[in-house]
């Protein structure tokens, strides 16, 4: 298929898909369906009942990071196993309605040289009937939805020369059509694959560059392009054969700096944030075949600033302003035209480094957010330009991990949002809880 032709098809593909996202009430991959971090489903809850949310199931799962996932009718998890001492991951996959065991698939993965060692960190992805699954020190499974059993495997750092980063492989694979792409970098191994979804074999690589913990992000027209935050540059590359169609250096000013959000388009799909723990905010614009600067918004340092230094959590683009977790715990809202604050709360977690939410817009053109913060804590807001309304919250699961430069603990996995459920996972349960406006969950205002 040629290029031109891949990009039409690509763009038809992305039409017909949202189209239909009106409908979607699946959570398939990293930030949901279409990736963008919005909930396409109605008849929710306005409010939390009096006496909390009731749980429809829980299960018992080891400790990790990684968010569930969720198709038609399953729900996808990784961890380091109920016994973290036998050196195994496990791609864990249950029954939505009941939360009963279909299967486990474990494998060895030794941890060497991982700081925050408790578990695995990328999201599983779930297309066609196939289960991809990125383990931290770089193991990846294609998997049978039905069965678990193994289509075809490999090694990062085996096979493509990845060089595991401090943080452990937290970038979750993206499915593009028939194309797998994963980060992988490495001083010489290649900073992006494209592999055959099907067989595992490799179509193309990226030039090499040290990996960061940003997932690949499908720019949302018909360009045939994706984005790729490394750990110095970010590039767009062509989906069908890998040529880079633009790129701009991102170098970290400490070395220390973790990039883990995504990069954020407007509706459009002509304009994207890209927000980073050290260097601030950025704007970028479609010009042409690559994207132009439109303005660069960084503080003399994360805290010391009137822009967003984000860090975990991708900030949220609603029409002409965007809003985001600082890194120290702020929740801002600013200006997509300048990047000017017009607000800020320290109302959603405590403040501390690092301290953060995980923010899910819930309609195309809606203000209304949901947030699961750090310790354990779902909120309900409206995020205006005008101001920062809470509608509510209530505790929906336990915090269970220790963290660094923290007094209590900590929930550092990003929920799934389905089936007008929630699912989410601390280090000893996966949890699920409907938030259906059925009479089930009654409001108390």
């Amino acid at each position: 298929m040629s290029a031109q032709r891949f990009r039409t098809t690509a763009g038809v593909l992305l039409i017909l898909s949202s189209a239909s996202l009106s409908h979607a009430d699946t959570w398939p991959q990293w930030r949901g369906e279409s990736g963008d971090g919005i909930w396409r489903e109605t008849g929710l809850i306005q409010s939390f009942p009096a006496e909390g949310l009731q749980r429809a199931w829980t299960v018992p799962v080891g400790p990790g990071y990684s968010g569930p996932t969720v198709s038609d009718e399953r729900v996808y998890l990784m961890d380091r196993g109920l016994d973290p001492t036998s050196g195994e991951e496990r791609v864990l996959c249950f029954d939505r309605h009941t939360g009963e065991t279909i299967w486990t698939f474990p494998y060895l993965c030794v941890y060497e040289n991982v700081s925050y060692d408790a578990g695995p960190r990328a999201s599983v992805t779930i297309a066609d009937g196939i289960v991809y699954a990125l383990g931290t020190m770089g193991h990846l499974h294609a998997l049978d939805e039905e069965t678990g059993e193994v289509i075809w495997k490999t090694h990062l750092v085996d096979e493509f020369e990845a060089e595991i980063p401090t943080w452990g492989v937290s970038a979750a694979p993206l499915i593009i059509g028939d194309r797998l792409l994963v980060q992988s970098g490495g001083t010489t191994g290649p900073s992006c694959l494209a592999l055959d979804a099907k067989t595992g074999q490799e179509i193309w690589r990226g030039p090499a560059d040290r990996m960061s913990y940003s997932a690949p992000t499908i720019v949302p027209d018909d360009s045939g392009t994706v984005l790729v935050w490394t750990d110095s540059t970010l590039r767009s590359f062509s989906i069908a054969d890998g040529t880079v169609t633009w790129e701009i250096e991102s170098p970290k000013v400490k070395a220390f700096a973790a990039r883990v959000q995504s990069p954020v388009f407007n509706r459009e799909g002509d304009s994207f944030l890209l927000s980073d723990f050290n260097d601030g905010t950025r704007r970028f614009d479609r010009k042409g075949e690559g994207w132009t600067e439109v303005w660069h918004v960084r503080g003399k340092n994360e805290r010391n600033t009137e822009g967003l230094h984000s860090l975990k959590s991708s900030p949220l683009w609603i029409n002409d302003h965007f809003y985001g977790m600082d890194s120290y715990g702020t929740l801002r809202g600013l200006s997509a035209v300048d990047s000017t604050r017009i607000w800020e709360t320290e109302s959603i977690v405590p403040l501390t480094r690092w301290s953060t939410a995980f923010m899910v817009r819930e309609a195309e053109e809606g203000n209304r957010v949901w947030m699961l913060n750090e310790i354990g804590e779902l909120i309900i807001a409206d995020l205006t330009p005008e101001k920062f309304q809470e509608i509510d919250r209530t505790l929906l699961i336990e915090p269970t991990q220790e963290a660094k430069q923290r007094d209590y603990l900590i929930v550092w996995s990003h929920p799934a949002f389905a089936h007008r459920h929630l699912y989410a996972r601390n280090d000893k349960e996966l949890i699920a809880v409907s938030v259906a406006d059925d009479g089930m969950n009654a409001s108390k205002k």
